[in-house]
């Protein structure tokens, strides 16, 4: 994939992963799962395995998470998390820095800027109903830049085709995009889970995410309030949703032809899951797996 279509499917991804991460946030309900994770391992199908995130709590708060390379053992990114009278208000990383304000108990915009110039790259705007986020607005002023690692399990949830059409609005053929870009997601829910989520790029391009099943144990990410850079492992998996993803179907308006289906199969302790395998059907690095180690 060329260098230009991996920052973009970084975008994208980290786009979708962060709409997905936000739930009411009531004071009551702040990230404090049962049980914490500690650590993260991946697994691709050609049986390769590697630590790639472990988690720092101080008491009930998640602090801390290092990532890990696949190929290597040393940290390459570091969040750091800071609360103000219970509620996460800022996450700074190796590149940038998240703020986070709040109508009441509910997030109001999370604005994302570069450390090197201060600019602000990213302000993503809420809307609730019945204490559930129904709307993400997301307006982008820059590539989101990143590196995705060859072999990325997410690189494989996005068609070539998906992927250059989303290019193709973003990028017009001059080769410079028109800032701000804008992005809609909705969202549909059934009780504590979300069933279906439709994002909308620039008012040309729909993507819709049908979340067919779950299961009936914990999310150990359920209200999780993290902005993660490292993905694989939460592509998704809900982190807003009560209960573990079981499949998800995704409808892309461009390629009427074209439906993902992932399916995940889970291994528990009591009711939490240690193991979960992500297969996706004609598409390649089938047999993707994740494994958590808790406190």
């Amino acid at each position: 994939m060329k260098k230009l279509n991996s920052k973009l499917t970084i975008c994208v991804l980290l786009l979708l992963t962060i709409c997905l991460l936000f739930n009411s946030c009531k004071k009551d309900e702040t990230y404090n799962p049962e049980r914490k994770i500690k650590k993260i391992y991946n697994k691709y199908s050609d049986g390769h395995k590697y630590l790639a995130q472990e988690w720092t709590w101080d008491n009930n708060k998640l602090v801390r998470i290092d990532y890990y390379p696949m190929n290597g053992y040393d940290i390459y990114k570091t969040e750091y998390f800071t609360y103000e009278d219970e509620k996460l208000v800022k996450i700074q990383d190796n590149n940038g820095y998240y703020l986070i304000s709040y109508t009441h108990s509910e997030y109001d915009n999370i604005d994302y800027y570069r450390n090197d110039d201060n600019n602000l790259i990213l302000n993503c705007h809420f809307t609730y109903n019945n204490n559930k986020v129904s709307k993400i607005i997301f307006t982008s002023y820059d590539f989101w830049y990143g590196k995705m690692g060859e072999g990325d399990f997410l690189s494989s949830l996005l068609s070539k085709d998906l992927i250059s059409n989303i290019e193709q609005i973003l990028l017009p053929s001059t080769g410079k995009s028109d800032f701000p870009t804008i992005s809609t997601f909705s969202y549909k829910y059934d009780g504590n889970n979300i069933k279906e989520m439709k994002w909308e790029i620039n008012e040309q391009q729909s993507i819709t995410f049908i979340y067919k099943s779950y299961d009936k144990m914990q999310n150990p990410f359920y209200k999780y309030l993290g902005l993660m850079y490292h993905l694989e492992q939460y592509n998704v998996k809900m982190v807003a949703s009560k209960n573990n993803l079981l499949e998800v179907n995704i409808i892309d308006s461009f390629e009427p032809d074209f439906l993902g289906i992932t399916k995940y199969s889970y291994k528990y302790d009591d009711d939490f899951p240690i193991e979960v395998e992500a297969k996706t059907t004609n598409l390649p690095n089938d047999g993707f797996k994740t494994y958590y180690e808790y406190e």
